[in-house]
C-alpha cells in the first residue's frame, strides 16, 4: 500500500502514457499540488468524480476507485490564482481510501497493471482498432490528423489503445469504464463497440441536421446566380451526374435515365429541398447540373463548397441536358 497527495478531477479521465493539462482552483487540490512538488517528487494520484457538478466531493465515495499515478511536469500559477498543471500519467492505480491530513487529501492505493494480450492477436487487433478509430476521426472530424499518425507509430498495443481512449469524444463515465478494463483484448473490443455506436449516433445526428437545413431552405423560381452562366457543351460519357433542383416529372426522369444509359453516363435527380440530406452522395459526383428554374442560393453555395464542377440549365427540359452533352 502506498500513499500520495490526491486530486479529484471533474469531467476528465486521464490514461497512462498521456500528457494532460489540468486547471486547479479548489483549495484542497492546490494544497495537494504543493505537497506533491515539495515532498513527493512531483507525484500524485488522480481520479475522476462520479458527478462533475459536485463542487466539494465526499472522499472517497464520490470518486472512482480506479485512477492514475501521475508525474507533474510543469506548474504555472494563473493571474486568477488558479494553477495550470501539466501531468504525465504513469500507470493505473486502485484507490482504497482517501484521507485529509492538515487540509491535504492523500490517497492510499495499490498499483495495477494491464493484462497483456496474446501475441498472436496483438498486432491484428491493434491494426483493426486503429483503422476503425481513423474512420471515426474522418467521419466525425473530431480528431486531429496528427493524433492518428502518432498512434500508428506506437509499438505497444496497450499504450496505443490508451491514447485512442483519450481522444474518443465520449462521456466521462464511458471513458472511466475503459480505464477500468485491465484486460487489453477486452478493452480493444470495447473500443470497437464504442466507435461503432458513436459513428451511428453521429451519422443520425448529421442526417437530422441536414433535414432541418433542407426544411429551412428558401427555394424560388428562376433563381439568379450571376457567377453561374449558361455553360458550354461538355462530354458526360462515363461521368456520375447529379441534376439538382428544377421540376422534373417522373416521366421525364425515366426518359433522362434511358438517354443516360444510351450515352454511357449515370444520372440522378436531387430535389432542391433535399441537397443537405444528400450531401455525401453529391460530394461523390463528377458533375452537377444545376437547374435554376426552381432552386436556391444556399443549395448552390453548398455545392460550390464541395469544389464540384457545376453546370447550369435554366429549364427542366431533357433537351437542355442533351444540348449540354453535345459531343
Amino acid at each position: 500500500m502506498q500513499k500520495k497527495p490526491f486530486i479529484a478531477t471533474r469531467e476528465l479521465v486521464v490514461f497512462p502514457g498521456v500528457v494532460t493539462p489540468i486547471f486547479i482552483g479548489r483549495p484542497s487540490s492546490l494544497a495537494s499540488i504543493e505537497e506533491s512538488l515539495a515532498k513527493f517528487d512531483n507525484k500524485l494520484v488522480l481520479s475522476s468524480q462520479k458527478d462533475g457538478e459536485i463542487e466539494e466531493p465526499k472522499l472517497p465515495e464520490d470518486v472512482y476507485e480506479t485512477g492514475v499515478l501521475v508525474h507533474v511536469l510543469q506548474s504555472v500559477r494563473m493571474p486568477n490564482g488558479n494553477v495550470k498543471v501539466l501531468v504525465e500519467a504513469k500507470h493505473r492505480v486502485l484507490i482504497t481510501d482517501v484521507t485529509n491530513i492538515d487540509g491535504i487529501n492523500y490517497a492510499d492505493y495499490t498499483e495495477v497493471f494491464s493484462k497483456p494480450i496474446d501475441e498472436s492477436k496483438s498486432e491484428a487487433l491493434k491494426r483493426k482498432v486503429i483503422d476503425e478509430f481513423a474512420n471515426y476521426a474522418k467521419i466525425t472530424q473530431k480528431v486531429l490528423p496528427d493524433i492518428i499518425y502518432n498512434i500508428k507509430d506506437i509499438k505497444n498495443t496497450d499504450k496505443a489503445f490508451d491514447l485512442i481512449c483519450t481522444n474518443l469524444m465520449i462521456p466521462t463515465a464511458a471513458k472511466q469504464e475503459l480505464l477500468e478494463i485491465l484486460d487489453v483484448e477486452e478493452r480493444a473490443y470495447k473500443i470497437l463497440s464504442i466507435i461503432e455506436r458513436e459513428i451511428e449516433i453521429f451519422t443520425l445526428e448529421k442526417e437530422i441536421e441536414n433535414m432541418e437545413q433542407d426544411e429551412n431552405i428558401e427555394v424560388v423560381e428562376n433563381v439568379n446566380i450571376k457567377e453561374l452562366s449558361e455553360e458550354k457543351t461538355i462530354d458526360l460519357t462515363n461521368q456520375n451526374v447529379k441534376v439538382v433542383g428544377g421540376r422534373w416529372s417522373q416521366k421525364v426522369i425515366e426518359k433522362a435515365e434511358k438517354y443516360a444509359k444510351e450515352k454511357r453516363f449515370k444520372i440522378e435527380f436531387i430535389h432542391a429541398t433535399a441537397v443537405f440530406r444528400n450531401s455525401d452522395k453529391l460530394k461523390n459526383s463528377d458533375i452537377i447540373i444545376f437547374d435554376t428554374s426552381y432552386n436556391s442560393h444556399s443549395a448552390y453555395y453548398k455545392l460550390k463548397s464541395y469544389g464540384l464542377k457545376i453546370y447550369r440549365i435554366s429549364t427542366s427540359n431533357l433537351e437542355k441536358i442533351k444540348k449540354l452533352n453535345y459531343i
